[in-house]
């Protein structure tokens, strides 16, 4: 397959439409991003054309715009655009949102930031401030900020802020922020949505992948830093993601990384890369107790697994092997 984008009929896996940017009808392979947005719109950016491009539920080209070294993030109406400066080693970076349908500039933020949250919601994304390392919510709709909090991290410590910049999460109901707050020790906060005040903190013995699901929030075991990618070890925890009462543990889970894929129909989905036992795995939400597991070494064995759900399926990856995984009939 091209580099082209390409979509496919859910349910047939016949292809819809092909997108290329116009001048580069045959873009290289890993030059493309593609990020879905509401409504079956597609916005594609390409750092060999420095693009921004919005297509309809048909392919359709709606409007382009320069936006070289950006990453979007398509939130209902509006595009969310984290953009950083071209040339040398710089932890800038700048946050305005347009118009999803129009390409229109909607708002810009007036303070650097070293980066945005991944996964915002449509109502506010989480910003850390690069002059004073504080955490601020932007109100999505104008860019107002609704509070900024200090975090206690060294605005000087450019390179661990950047990394930490991009682990601040909010739970799906909008409700709840988790923030890693340090690379060594592996501590943690959980603040309020709405007022940014702090609810918990966690202080586990090592990093952790922090992944909030429903009213849970899941952790396990990040690889400690210079080592191995997969060199991960430990349990799976299951916290109460607005009280921090730890409801569950498993037995550690070995080398290996583990990541929290999906949380549903009464079970949490584990992939595991890497390791003696790489796969998938389901544990019991209520209590955590192992369920089911199908060992599955993925095509590419160094890329973790990744999942996306809608309806009763979810679908798995890890490199290019694509699996389906359907919900049971209640």
């Amino acid at each position: 397959m091209d580099g082209a984008v390409h979509a496919r009929d859910l349910k047939t896996g016949d292809r819809s439409w092909r997108f290329a940017p116009p001048g580069d009808s045959n873009p290289e392979a890993a030059d493309l991003v593609v990020q879905a947005g509401s409504e079956g719109w597609t916005y594609v950016t390409s750092a060999q054309t420095r693009g921004l491009y919005a297509l309809d539920g048909s392919g359709k080209l709606h409007w382009h715009r320069e936006a070289p070294l950006t990453t979007v993030y398509p939130r209902g109406k509006v595009l969310l655009c984290v953009t950083r400066p071209e040339g040398g080693v710089e932890y800038r970076r700048t946050v305005h949102a347009l118009d999803a349908r129009s390409g229109k500039e909607l708002w810009s933020h007036p303070a650097d930031v070293f980066g945005i949250g991944k996964n915002p919601s449509t109502r506010m994304a989480v910003a850390l401030r690069y002059d004073t390392a504080e955490l601020t919510g932007l109100r999505l709709s104008d860019g107002h900020p609704l509070w900024t909090v200090p975090t206690g991290l060294d605005p000087g410590e450019q390179i661990v802020d950047e990394a930490l910049a991009g682990t601040a999460l909010l739970s799906g109901d909008g409700r709840t922020v988790i923030l890693q707050l340090s690379l060594a020790n592996g501590s943690f906060a959980a603040l309020d949505a709405g007022s940014g005040k702090t609810l918990w903190r966690g202080r586990p013995a090592a990093v952790q992948q922090l992944n909030p699901f429903g009213t849970t929030l899941f952790t396990t075991a990040s690889p400690p830093v210079g080592a191995d990618f997969t060199a991960g070890r430990g349990p799976l925890t299951a916290y109460s993601l607005r009280s921090g009462h730890r409801l569950w543990r498993t037995a550690g889970l070995g080398k290996g990384l583990s990541l929290v894929l999906a949380a549903r129909a009464g079970l949490v989905l584990l992939g595991i890369t890497g390791g003696s036992h790489p796969g998938l795995y389901g544990y019991a939400l209520s209590g955590g107790k192992l369920v089911w597991s199908l060992p599955y070494e993925g095509d590419t064995p160094s890329v973790p697994w990744t999942a996306a759900s809608s309806g009763n399926r979810t679908w798995v990856s890890s490199g290019t092997a694509l699996l389906c995984l359907k919900q049971a009939d209640a």
